[in-house]
This record gives structure tokens, C-alpha cells and sequence, in this order.
């Protein structure tokens, strides 16, 4: 497969992992800050606040769990993968067959 193909599916997995990832986080953030004030739960939601401050410090408060924390290197394996993808988004890197399914086995286990 050519190298832009792996670029691709590393894509395509963390546009999944960030589409359901958010939508869930979202979700968890508005239900245990309900009623609070708007701009304070959306500034935990918003874009600004970073992936991986979500999945690590608001996940852990609202709901007791923290990608961080997770076992087998749970962390340094996703932040390698994401800066795989900052690093074809913003400097257009290709991504050789093992990036991409690294990315391939992330998104089946945080989207899972």
C-alpha cells in the first residue's frame, strides 16, 4: 500500500477517536456540571482545552476514569499516535503501516 494510504487511515481512525471521544465527553461534562454556568461547562468542551486534557484530567472528574491511567501503556502509546497526526495535518508527514495500525488498534479500544 503507498505511503499516503497509511497517512489516510491514520487520519481517519483520529477523526473517529475525536468525533466519538467529544460527543461522549461532552455528554459526561454537561451531565455532572448541569446547571452550572454555560461558560464554564464549555470551557471543558471546547476545542481549546486540548484531546488529551480530556481524556485524561475531565475524564477522571466526571467520570472517575482517566486515559492516563489505563494499563499497557495505554497513554504513551495514544500520544505517540496523536503526534503522528498532528504531524501529517500540520507538516504533512506521511505514515508508515505500523502508525497506522497502531491508530487502527487506538480507535478500536477508546472508541470501543
Amino acid at each position: 500500500m503507498p505511503d499516503g494510504r497509511f497517512r489516510e487511515a491514520v487520519l481517519l481512525c483520529w477523526s473517529a477517536i475525536d468525533a466519538v471521544f467529544n460527543h461522549k465527553d461532552d455528554s459526561l461534562v454537561n451531565l455532572a456540571l448541569e446547571g452550572e454556568w454555560r461558560a464554564a461547562r464549555e470551557f471543558f468542551t471546547g476545542v481549546d482545552f486540548g484531546l488529551r486534557n480530556k481524556m485524561s484530567a475531565v475524564m477522571h472528574l466526571v467520570a472517575n476514569r482517566s486515559l492516563f491511567r489505563e494499563p499497557d501503556d495505554l497513554w504513551t502509546t495514544l500520544s505517540t499516535s496523536y503526534d503522528k497526526r498532528n504531524a501529517i495535518v500540520h507538516r504533512g508527514e506521511n505514515a508508515t503501516e505500523d502508525e497506522s495500525l497502531m491508530a487502527l488498534e487506538l480507535a478500536r479500544r477508546i472508541i470501543g
